[in-house]
């Protein structure tokens, strides 16, 4: 009911067993005659001697003032034989158990269990960032009850105090501590006297039999389990009650030990494809075992049962690495009718419905010849519901940004982190050859999202952008760009994407970005907080993290770190070609830099995602070194580094400048993206662009921006798959859309596919040998696509096959 220490089984039934192992192979008690024991028994001797060894450090450590309390802690946990009943049958069953094993350390209880009850500090971030944003978004400033289920000694609510914008006493109008314990108790109440919590009633009961009527079913926006609900026998009963306690817009939380499998949920659950979910058989079952010795329960019913009640907002899965690996879990949920109203609507914005409206879905007219369209999400949750599962957290984020998908397919999870921490594309390139407008729907390629909100921050907003990305890391990390335009100043932004650092970015994250974010996203951003631990952190991780850091190692190595700096820093385009021609592209452009990374294609890959059929296309027109001079020659001759090409300079220095950075980073951007609904624009699909673009309404994109995607595909063969995709892209689109790609190749194949299709396609920009086509140079074409035939009949041999689109 309570937070304790479970980890070890108590000494005496430790010796009991071995005792009983022992005991028919020897006349010794616990000395055991091993085959390489001395005649004189010496090795059987030593082993009962360490007892008494043991006892006499133990004695020791009991009188050094710095260890009495863990010595004290470890006596009732290890040592002391643990309670039947109390005080002459007052107490019996769970309650004298329970306080037979808290009673002689209640006073050390908080001071000893800090590194085992892991969790604990990021449930009650969590859930303060939630309440709080909330109540921001309601404008409401009612006081409402809490209940904190197991609280022990009071901690949770004395630490959730100093994460509110007010005093505690202000923020709830009540809050019940009920714990089973009457020594816990004791301390808690003692606590709250000296806090001056005149709000918090300590409740000494059993949380499945208390009830109090100024507590009706309904009225709790919040209720917390601190590993509390591993140590319920009556579990599911508890889960039930607080279902009925819960507000409508309620909040409820846990942090817990736990064990289970992935393989056993069903595969529509919302935590099946969790990382850290599944635990290891050796590991569930010895932590199953060494835990029930103290009736703490890890069965993973608990769990499934909670979050099948719940919906499940948050979710996280941990270990315990200075403690055996223990498992450990952080969950917040709600009422699980809260995402039941947004099937509908994110169905809806994902498709570009024609019968958008700000509340719901509309009845379809049947006499319409629109074709209605849904994604693969919708079509899950239906079958959720249907089979009565919980719906995926998806549904119950705060924002509609992140379109769910299905984290457990195989094409998700071979990403474990994206490959792209910038965009490499130059945006002032694409808003000058396409004039965005108003009405404009933009399709796009995630990348690292500069792209995209460059799009939202053009001349003109648009109406929509989609961003698309197989890799779910590349959405994760344009979510956490959303979330910091909303909760962030510009300077903390500007700390987080200009200088790529936060001195606490894990703080950062579980208070105030952790409500704006996906669940998927926060437990990335979770997992990978080191991105931002230093200066230029974020700059340096991912994929693309490892070119750029072989490259500054590599001009370190040679000497060359001053001429970087003074190139970065030069105010004119002489000083930076001399820097560059006679001190840094003698090394950068060696012959066996060459051979060791430029004409790797492993390399080329996990360094700077260039896929095998990009690298074929690159070298049927010319060498890997060849291509590499013509696109870094031509940036020092034409482009400022210090003050315009902020590409190059991230990648020499590790971090933007205030003079030279994305517009995104500009503080009027800010203040702008920053505006109640700016945002709302944006839809982050996880999935191929092909099967995107079917689920979108026909007739809906007004411009889409592929990057360097066609690339990807294979020269021979049928060439189905891109057919099939530029089938499905043709048809979201409107007649005199446009499409603008990029290419390795100056003169890209897939040209005379996209003229099948329909598109009337011209060359933008074409680089040739001492010439740069924009900021970046990185691609030897830039291309534009304008739809012009939209007539099934006109391309028979583009329809879409059965399944063209499908998972793959």
């Amino acid at each position: 009911m309570t937070d304790i220490m479970k980890g070890m089984l108590p000494l005496p039934k430790l010796l009991a067993f071995k005792h009983a192992i022992t005991k028919p192979f020897n006349n010794n008690g616990f000395a055991i005659p091993l085959p390489m024991a001395t005649e004189s028994g010496s090795l059987a001797i030593r082993i009962p001697l360490i007892l008494p060894l043991a006892l006499l450090v133990f004695i020791v450590l009991c009188s050094i003032p710095a260890t009495k309390p863990y010595m004290k802690f470890a006596y009732n946990c290890f040592i002391k034989p643990h309670a039947k009943d109390v005080e002459g049958g007052v107490m019996m069953g769970q309650q004298a158990s329970l306080e037979g094993f808290y009673k002689g350390q209640a006073d050390v209880y908080d001071l000893t269990r800090g590194r085992l009850l892991r969790g604990r500090e990021t449930m009650l971030r969590l859930v303060s960032g939630e309440v709080l944003a909330k109540r921001v978004a309601s404008h409401s400033s009612e006081k409402k009850v809490w209940i904190d289920v197991g609280g022990g000694t009071g901690w949770n609510i004395e630490q959730m105090s100093k994460h509110l914008s007010m005093p505690i006493t202000q923020f709830f109008d009540r809050i019940y501590l009920v714990d089973f314990s009457p020594s816990l108790c004791a301390i808690a109440r003692e606590r709250f006297d000296s806090l001056g919590f005149t709000n918090v009633e300590v409740v000494c009961a059993d949380a499945a039999q208390w009830t109090d009527t100024s507590v009706p079913d309904g009225s709790v926006e919040l209720i917390t389990f601190s590993y509390s609900l591993s140590m319920i026998p009556p579990y599911l009963s508890v889960i039930e009650k607080a279902n009925r306690l819960l507000s409508a817009d309620g909040l409820i939380a846990l942090a817990d030990f736990y064990t289970g499998t992935s393989s056993s949920l069903p595969y529509t659950h919302p935590s099946r494809s969790t990382p850290g979910h599944h635990v290891s058989w050796l590991a569930r079952t010895f932590w199953r075992l060494w835990f029930e010795a103290d009736n703490v329960h890890l069965e993973p019913g608990r769990r499934a049962y909670l979050e099948h009640v719940f919906g499940t907002v948050k979710v996280l899965n941990g270990r315990n690495r200075g403690l055996g690996g223990i498992p450990y879990w952080v969950w917040v949920g709600c009422k699980r009718e809260r995402g039941y109203g947004n099937i509908g609507r994110v169905d809806e914005i994902a498709t570009e419905s024609p019968y958008l409206r700000p509340k719901g879905l509309v009845e379809h007219d049947a006499s319409s010849t629109t074709a209605i369209v849904h994604t693969k999400a919708y079509d899950a949750a239906i079958v959720n519901l249907a089979a009565g599962l919980p719906l995926p957290s998806f549904y119950y984020q705060s924002h509609l940004w992140r379109i769910p998908y299905e984290q457990e397919k195989e094409k998700h999870t071979q990403f474990d982190t994206y490959i792209y921490a910038f965009t490499w594309e130059d945006p002032r390139e694409d808003l000058n050859v396409l004039k965005v407008r108003e009405d404009d729907v933009i399709v796009c390629i995630t990348s690292g999202g500069d792209n995209a909100l460059a799009y939202a921050l053009g001349a003109k907003k648009p109406k929509r952008i989609h961003c698309v990305d197989l890799n779910p890391c590349q959405n994760h990390l344009v979510e956490l760009k959303l979330a910091a335009f909303t909760v962030c100043g510009y300077e903390e932004f500007w700390r987080l994407f200009g200088e790529g650092w936060h001195v606490d970015f894990r703080g950062l994250l579980l208070k105030r970005l952790a409500p704006h974010l996906s669940a998927p996203a926060l437990e990335f951003w979770v997992r990978n907080a080191g991105s931002f631990a230093k200066v230029g952190g974020l700059y340096d991780s991912g994929h693309s993290g490892v070119a750029i850091k072989a490259a500054r190692w590599l001009l370190r190595i040679f000497g060359l770190g001053g001429a970087v700096r003074e190139m970065c820093q030069t105010k004119t385009l002489e000083e930076q070609r001399r820097v560059w021609k006679e001190r840094i592209r003698p090394v950068l452009l060696s012959g066996w830099v060459n051979k060791v990374l430029y004409a790797n294609p492993v390399f080329l890959w996990k360094a700077l995602g260039v896929p095998i059929n990009q690298w074929k296309m690159i070298l049927a027109e010319q060498t890997m070194f060849e291509y590499v001079a013509n696109t870094f020659d031509p940036v020092i001759e034409s482009t400022l580094l210090r003050d315009d090409n902020y590409f190059y300079l991230l990648c020499l220095t590790g971090r933007f400048t205030k003079e030279c950075h994305p517009h995104y980073l500009d503080e009027e951007s800010h203040e702008k993206l920053g505006q109640p609904g700016a945002l709302d624009m944006f839809r982050l699909h996880t999935d191929y662009i092909g099967d995107v673009l079917r689920t979108l309404t026909p007739g809906t994109v007004t411009k889409a921006v592929l990057m360097d995607h066609a690339d990807w595909f294979e020269e021979g063969g049928d060439r189905a798959e891109i057919r099939g995709e530029l089938s499905v892209l043709r048809r979201a689109m409107k007649v005199g859309g446009e499409v603008l790609f990029r290419s390795a190749a100056m003169q890209p194949w897939y040209v005379e596919e996209y003229e099948r299709a329909g598109f009337r396609c011209r060359p933008v920009e074409v680089r040739s040998k001492g010439r740069c086509i924009d900021r970046t140079n990185m691609y030897a074409s830039t291309w534009l696509a304008v739809l012009e035939d939209k007539e099934e009949n006109a391309i028979p041999s583009l329809r879409l096959g059965v399944g063209m689109c499908e998972d793959r």
